[in-house]
């Protein structure tokens, strides 16, 4: 099953919730996994009354590795808006999409689950135009 996946810095809010909103309604094929440059010792608080209906209960934190980058058919790299430091090789060179969040969208779970509603057509896009096609 083809992959879409989120990294962000830590795994903790930003991927985590971006692969719950995801997973809602994929792309029809397709399903999601996130992932960090760091792993947070455990998810954002403001995602536990969302894990469940997201999909997330059980889910923690992970550090994104090679293979996985290398699985994926759609990266997006998350990040807080401003400028962000060097990334690894294997994984900036996968990168599809580049999502800056603004701080006003970081404030609340709600406003940040809004930013990422309104970028999934984006992904979705992806996601389509990368799925295979049978005559």
């Amino acid at each position: 099953m083809p992959t879409a996946l989120f990294v962000c810095p830590d795994n903790a809010l930003l991927s985590l919730l971006a692969e719950g909103v995801f997973n809602r309604a994929p792309s029809p094929g397709w399903r999601s996994t996130s992932a960090g440059l760091t792993e947070a010792p455990h998810p954002d608080p403001r995602l536990s009354g969302l894990s469940l209906p997201l999909g997330l209960e059980g889910r923690y934190p992970r550090r994104v590795a090679e293979d996985l980058v290398a699985l994926a058919r759609v990266v997006v790299f998350i990040h807080k808006e401003g400028p962000f430091g060097a990334l690894p090789d294997y994984l900036s060179r996968r990168i599809d999409l580049r999502w800056s969040v603004p701080e006003r969208d970081l404030e609340t779970v709600e406003a940040l689950r809004s930013f990422l509603e309104g970028r999934m057509p984006e992904i979705k896009r992806l996601c389509e135009e990368r799925t295979p096609r049978f005559l």
